[in-house]
């Protein structure tokens, strides 16, 4: 039975004589390239969400916040505090391009917004690749790019989809790292800046730990199967570069999150959260932490608003 690590160098094989050309990477240039010129040609066209218009205001004033020297509070005081929850290095980064002016302020964010998860999808070509062989990549990015729901929603949520982008590029490196039974250090730095990039964006990042981890513990089982034995030392060096990996994450997230730095202002908000549901239903609107009994008695549904 194939393992895992043998499964992982089928992305460096080398194609049979005769069969220089990958035919898969060609499909998977030629789609990418056409979603990727379709996409930025039609950023304008798209609406403005009720997300884009508060991290407009979002972006700005944290990029001041680290322009001014940490001096500038706006972001503290006047931009909504859910806003908190999520980190602003992308609304950031879109923040500083919008402010050359070379296009409309929504068209700059849509096409940032979609570049992202651009980059996204197109990493899954080496993830289907080093997890499931030939054309899984290929497949997974027909998937994606043909269901509207996602294919909409990576110009309009700008909230999302960086988060999906980030998970998928550490996603990614986790992959690459523990492609050797001991990862090298190259590949265990990049997946410590690419796990603090997905907790820099949002909260639920920190489960590429435990990503990280099983994937270790797959590489000491696949030590153990060819020498019949762990060492000591064997352990000790995963788990320093586990260490190490986390290290770098949360300096990159710190880093990149400055409600992180400043905790005593933004430790509220996320002690607080309310965790309300707005609901309606039967001709009435409910505000409250579940969803009113009558939402479940009736005989209509409630939709989430």
């Amino acid at each position: 039975m194939p393992t895992f690590h043998s499964i992982v160098r089928r992305w460096t094989t080398k194609p049979a004589p005769g069969l220089a050309i990958d035919v898969e990477i060609v499909a998977a240039t030629a789609l990418l390239g056409a979603a990727l010129g379709i996409g930025l040609a039609t950023a304008a066209d798209y609406g403005l969400t009720v997300d884009e218009f508060n991290t407009d205001d979002y972006g700005p004033k944290a990029l001041a916040w680290y322009t001014s020297g940490f001096k500038d509070r706006s972001h503290f005081e006047t931009v909504e505090f859910s806003l908190w929850y999520y980190g602003p290095w992308f609304h950031m980064l879109t923040a500083y391009l919008q402010s050359f002016d070379f296009a409309d302020r929504i068209t700059v964010r849509h096409a940032m917004t979609f570049l992202a998860g651009f980059g996204g999808i197109a990493a899954l070509l080496p993830i289907g690749r080093l997890a499931a062989g030939r054309w899984a990549g290929l497949a997974a990015i027909v998937l994606c790019l043909t269901t509207g729901y996602l294919y909409g929603s990576l110009f309009f949520t700008p909230i999302d989809v960086p988060f999906l982008a980030a998970m998928t590029w550490a996603t990614l490196a986790i992959i690459v790292m523990t492609s050797k039974v001991l990862p090298s250090w190259r590949a265990t730095v990049a997946t410590g800046l690419l796990t603090g990039l997905a907790i820099a964006t949002r909260t639920g990042g920190i489960i590429t730990h435990a990503y990280l981890l099983g994937a270790l513990i797959l590489c000491a089982a696949e030590f153990f199967a060819e020498r019949g034995r762990l060492t000591l030392q064997y352990l000790l060096q995963l788990a320093v570069r586990y260490g190490v990996v986390v290290a770098i994450a949360w300096v990159a997230a710190i880093a990149l999150w400055q409600p992180i730095c400043a905790i005593q202002d933004c430790a509220p908000a996320f002690r607080d959260h309310p965790d309300v549901v707005r609901v309606l239903a039967l001709g009435r609107a409910d505000k409250d932490r579940c969803a009113p009994a009558h939402v479940h008695s009736g005989p209509t549904a409630g939709a989430a608003a």
